[in-house]
This record gives structure tokens, sequence and C-alpha cells, in this order.
């Protein structure tokens, strides 16, 4: 006889919904129409994939916790996201990892709410259920490609996702060139003519939170930048990138210069000591020593008076920069192809606009699956930018 399996919702973002299913025999993913999304054989198997269409048609996940002594055991599901009435992808369970996929019936779904009846057997007295929901959004999702600056431009300098395999040029994963997404053409490439040894870093091979990223191992990738980027406090510059740390030795991370001289150079780099440093920057204060597999996004406002958030907290906004412009962009070394980084990379991202990089920390955390590190005030803490 089938058992019933025990279900859980581990996390849900743009690339994947992870599923822990609890049981033997086979584990069907219904809609709420029947239809069959997906089947599965197999017992403590975590799901990570599910069917193109359902991206397409746009996921989101809600959770309710329910009260055990409450006279009602309806639970009501907001669903206005949506221009239509979406279909219920699935119900799913707890609070706690031993607590049973409880009795539950589907009374109605509208556009705005999904209803359901909950038996009165709950197995604790703060039972959390997962709902799966698929539909149309009545917007589409922001991405930073929507973003636009002060003027009303596009705000973009330069984005390269190393998400995206479309954008990445490789040899058995090895990368030579990762396309800019912007408007502006600014290519990353390897550079061999500087540096005839330099290699590129390793694609198809590693994941953050299953969503795929670039390896740096001692890499480097670089543009050099023709028309230098200014920066002021009318008109500042931000940066904003992802990476999972690898190794807390002794390692940059990128580089902005003119040059190779030493002291025309604004990077970040891990130090001998294990803590992150900013440089070359006047009264900065310190920054976090991180642990391996850490995940960090940075969003860095070069201007006359500069500022630094990590995970969407604020570290430092009145500190300056021993530099005036932004050319010669080295991702994953320093400028002279030294103390290389080994790290995984995600997204990264210069751009104007004040207004944007609140949206950006809020689409970097809820793409890679980390908006559990941006702090409870943050915009974007609990939805994506949209």
């Amino acid at each position: 006889m089938a058992k019933v399996f025990d279900t859980e919702v581990l996390y849900v973002n743009d690339k994947n919904i992870q599923i822990q299913a609890t049981g033997d025999g086979e584990f069907d993913f219904l809609d709420s129409n029947s239809n069959l999304v997906f089947s599965k054989t197999g017992y403590d198997e975590s799901i990570t994939s599910l069917s193109n269409d359902i991206y397409e048609k746009d996921v989101i996940v809600k959770s309710e916790s329910i009260d055990a002594a409450a006279s009602t055991k309806e639970v009501l599901f907001n669903t206005s996201n949506f221009t239509a009435q979406p279909s219920v992808v699935g119900l799913m369970s707890s609070s706690a990892a031993n607590d049973p996929v409880i009795d539950s019936q589907l009374l109605e779904v509208t556009a705005s709410n999904a209803k359901f009846a909950l038996s009165d057997d709950l197995p604790s007295a703060d039972y959390k259920i997962n709902l799966l929901i698929k539909g149309v959004r009545s917007q589409s999702l922001w991405t930073p490609a929507s973003s636009t600056d002060d003027e009303g431009d596009p705000a973009l300098e330069m984005w390269y996702d190393f998400s995206d395999s479309s954008t990445i040029t490789h040899s058995s994963n090895t990368v030579s060139k990762v396309e800019d997404k912007s408007e502006n053409g600014l290519d990353l490439t390897v550079p061999t003519t500087d540096f005839p040894n330099a290699t590129g870093p390793t694609a198809n091979t590693s994941t953050i939170n299953n969503v795929g990223a670039v390896k740096f191992d001692h890499n480097n990738l670089y543009n050099p930048i023709e028309t230098a980027l200014e920066f002021t406090n009318s008109s500042p510059l931000y940066l904003s990138f992802l990476m999972q740390v690898k190794s807390t030795s002794y390692q940059f991370h990128f580089a902005l210069s003119d040059t190779t001289a030493l002291n025309t150079r604004l990077y970040l780099r891990t130090t001998n000591a294990g803590y992150f440093q900013l440089n070359d920057t006047a009264s900065l204060a310190s920054l976090p020593t991180p642990s391996i597999d850490d995940i960090f996004f940075f969003t860095i406002k070069l201007a006359d008076t500069s500022s630094i958030w990590i995970n969407g907290t604020s570290i430092d906004d009145s500190f300056t920069t021993l530099r005036s412009n932004v050319s010669d962009l080295h991702i994953g070394s320093n400028e002279q192809d030294g103390n290389g980084s080994e790290s995984l990379f995600g997204d990264f991202m210069m751009y104007r606009g004040s207004s944007n990089h609140e949206k950006i920390e809020g689409y970097l955390a809820h793409k890679w699956g980390v908006a559990g590190l941006l702090p409870s005030t943050h915009t974007y803490k609990s939805n994506r930018p949209s």
C-alpha cells in the first residue's frame, strides 16, 4: 500500500524549487487540476527541479502558521499579485521536521485568495504550511535591466550575470568571455595580452544555492574601460556583486585601476588576517571576517563621500576613496593578475541612480536564495522587487 510522503519546501528562488519528500513509493506532484508536474520515487529525496512551464507561469511560495487552539481551521492565503485566478501547485508542511501531512480541503481559489479547510487534528501548537501557487503576476518581476538613473536613462554601466550560460563563452568549461548584459558592450575577457599565463575561471561546475555560478581559482577576467567612469557626490557610481567564499587566504576579489601602478587602484581583498579589506580608502570601518561557504553581497557607493553595505546592512557611509574614476576592471584578481580569488561569483554590476541600490540588493538576495541575510528593515526582505 502506498504511504503518504512528508513534504517540506526547503527554498524557492528564480532557478529552482527544492522540496524534501520523505516516504517510499511513487511521489507524484500535481497541480490543482490534477495535471502531473513530475513524478519521483525514493526515500528522503531532495527534488530540485520542476518543469520549465512552471517557471514561465511564475511560482510563489506562501507560508502561514496555524494555531492549534484556534476555533477555525480555515486558512486564507493572499494571492493578490496575480492578474487572474491562479493554480495551487501543492500544499506542503510543516513547522517541525516530524510533523505529518494533515488532511486538508481546497475550498476556493480566486484572483486574490486561496482558501483551505484543515483537519482539526493539528500536530503542533504552531503548525506551519507552505503553499506553492502558480499564475501570472500583475507586474513582471523587476531585473537590473529595468533600472533607470535619476534622469530616467538606463542605469546600468555594466552587468555580468555569471548564472546566465547564454552570456558565457567557454572551452571545456574554462571561460574566455562573459558578455555584458547592459547596453554598453563592456564584455569581460582573459587578459592574456598583458599576462600570457592568465587563465579564465570555470563555468558549469559550481552553484550557489542551486543557481549556476562561476568558480574563480586564482583566475582573472577584465575589461579595459576605454571611457573612464567618473563619480562625484552629485553623480555617484554604485557597484554591487555577490560571491560565496571558498578560501580565507590572502586574495583579491576585484580591482579597479588606471594602470598596473599600485597607488591607483581600488580593490576588495581578504587579508592575511582573514578579514575583508577595501583599499585604497581612508577612514573605512572594519569589514567582516568571512568563513568558508559564507555568501556575501556587497554594494559600494563611489562618490566624494562613499558608502558600503554588506548583505543589505550599512557598514560605513562616510569614507573617501583615493581615486576619482573607474577604468581597467579586474574580477578575480588584482590588476597585476596576482593573488587571485578562490570564490564563486554570482552577479557583478555597476550602475547609476540613487534609488537602485536597495532594489538590486533585493534582486540579488532573492535570486540567490539568501534573503535571510537581509536586515528585517530592508524594503525587499520578504519579496523581491517588482
